[in-house]
């Protein structure tokens, strides 16, 4: 029992020490929910680290293997290291206590030049665990205490309830709705004008903005019309969108298209059907998952399609021939070891509005055509 639980702690410290080198985040308890999301980078960290997989395991195998000699030595001895007295148990116990408060005054030392935007960070990647508070908290008498406050949350207001109603003029048509990830609305209104003639003639919510960085969270809020928070332990969340199961009644077939490699859950994203569109590179995907669109328009039955296009995800694809502002940052480059001066932050931008631009030009062409 005691070699399995210090396997998986040595393990977990090996990834660990991996993932933070490509990523500047810590291995949580919240990444066990999601860890095919880490996948690519560990993958990086492999060769950020010029290690491969064998090399891996060895050195793991030689971390756990180590201590088993000096453990076979002492089950052998016939004298236990330590007498299991009341002396001894007082013994370990002043040792685990002067360790405990010994972390926590180190966490205090290295908190204090640590600045609060990074100190959150920390607190999250530690999951379930307790932090102390940043010594700018504790010394603040507006926010001393404020992270340990519970909040009452009134959930009929965050997860109301959504009702949707057929009019007298509705009519059978399909409906489709396309989502582009990392879309700016900046580089929409300089960089996107053929797809922002379309908005012009239609509806454009110019107050309209995310509640989320996180694309999971987003569209939680988009199709539910209800504010993203602790989607993990929310009912609402497993439950089917209003909107769909309007749609569904009605006799309607939901699709969701995504790019291959992108793993989406279905219940947020909407669809009862996933499709995926295969593309052998990134920026190939936005006219690939269209594509799969137009094949699905030009069936009879009536339908609900929501299309995911990804190139405007970092590290922003598009076709080298479609180059039109440089310098560029590599395609390759990982953004969390980059070290930023102002000629790399010029080539990171001219990537992003390559992407942009060439996002305008597949969606226009799209739009035109349906």
């Amino acid at each position: 029992m005691i070699f399995s639980a210090n396997t998986v702690a040595i393990v977990w410290l090996y990834l660990d020490r991996m993932l933070y080198a490509v990523s500047k985040t810590h291995l949580s308890l919240n990444h066990l929910a999601q860890v095919l999301q880490v996948t690519a980078e560990l993958k990086d960290a492999l060769t950020f680290s010029g290690k491969g997989n064998l090399i891996v395991v060895v050195e793991i195998l030689i971390f756990v293997l180590a201590a088993v000699p000096v453990a076979i030595l002492l089950e052998k001895s016939q004298k236990p290291i330590i007498a299991q007295t009341f002396q001894s148990r007082l013994v370990t116990f002043c040792v685990t206590a002067a360790v405990f408060f010994g972390i926590l005054l180190r966490f205090d030392d290295v908190c204090r030049n640590l600045p609060v935007v990074e100190y959150l960070p920390l607190r999250l990647d530690l999951g379930i665990l307790p932090v102390p508070d940043h010594p700018q908290l504790r010394n603040s008498p507006e926010l001393r205490g404020l992270l340990q406050q519970q909040i009452d949350v009134a959930d009929n207001k965050l997860f109301p309830d959504t009702l949707v109603a057929k009019g007298p003029c509705f009519k059978a048509i399909n409906l489709v709705m396309i989502s582009v990830e990392s879309l700016r609305r900046q580089e929409f209104a300089n960089l996107m004008r053929k797809t922002v003639a379309y908005a012009e003639n239609g509806l454009w919510l110019r107050n309209h903005f995310s509640v989320s960085n996180i694309s999971y969270s987003s569209f939680y809020s988009i199709f539910r019309s209800s504010f993203p928070l602790n989607l993990a332990f929310s009912a609402k969340d497993r439950s089917d969108i209003p909107l769909q199961s309007f749609f569904t009644d009605l006799g309607y077939d939901s699709y969701l298209i995504t790019p291959a490699d992108i793993v989406m859950p279905m219940q947020n994203y909407w669809g009862k059907k996933h499709v995926k569109a295969v593309a052998s590179t990134k920026w190939q995907t936005t006219p690939s998952v269209l594509d799969e669109v137009s094949k699905l328009l030009e069936q009879p039955e009536k339908k609900t399609i929501h299309a995911y296009l990804y190139n405007l995800h970092f590290n922003y694809y598009y076709p080298e021939s479609e180059e039109r502002f440089k310098p560029v940052i590599d395609a390759n480059t990982n953004l969390f070891l980059l070290e930023p001066d102002a000629e790399k932050l010029r080539g990171l931008n001219n990537r992003y509005a390559n992407a942009a631009v060439y996002a305008d030009n597949v969606l226009s062409a799209f739009l035109q055509k349906a």
